[in-house]
């Protein structure tokens, strides 16, 4: 039986960047078996997996509506007359900005649980200074010796 030549092989197996058109290629013959290696299959679906993400529209939080409502009324939305609250939209990919660095991140919440549940957490209050930006991440920590 006829193969193909080594070079040929490597550069068809290393154009493939879908990892089910690899393991049909792997299955294709025994000499293209031991070829492709299974961990060259499973970074491919890790990397597939890290760069589709799933957009939503809504923040995963359930309690998003109730626990942001007195924000959104008493600082963001103050002198707005009548203000009817609703979930928040999700972040999706944005840029956050944490002690003057900006940091490219995906998430499925809003700004406010975000910052709530992921960066706050149960660090201290008086140790978080935050700069409350409505649909914006802008936080600064700084260390409790510095009070």
């Amino acid at each position: 039986m006829d193969s193909l030549p080594n070079d040929l092989f490597l550069m068809i197996a290393s154009s493939l960047d879908n990892y089910t058109d690899l393991l049909a290629l792997k299955l294709v013959c025994k000499e293209y078996n031991e070829t492709i290696y299974k961990k060259n299959i499973i970074k491919l679906k890790i990397v597939n997996k890290i760069n589709n993400h799933y957009y939503l529209n809504k923040c995963v939080n359930v309690n998003c509506c109730e626990e942001t409502r007195d924000l959104f009324i008493d600082y963001y939305r103050e002198y707005e007359g009548r203000y009817i609250h609703s979930q928040q939209p999700a972040m999706n990919k944005d840029t956050i900005y944490i002690n003057q660095k900006s940091y490219k991140v995906f998430s499925p919440y809003c700004c406010e649980c975000f910052k709530n549940y992921l960066l706050f957490g149960d660090k201290p209050n008086n140790n978080i200074r935050n700069m409350l930006t409505e649909g914006f991440v802008d936080i600064e920590y700084t260390d409790a010796k510095d009070n």
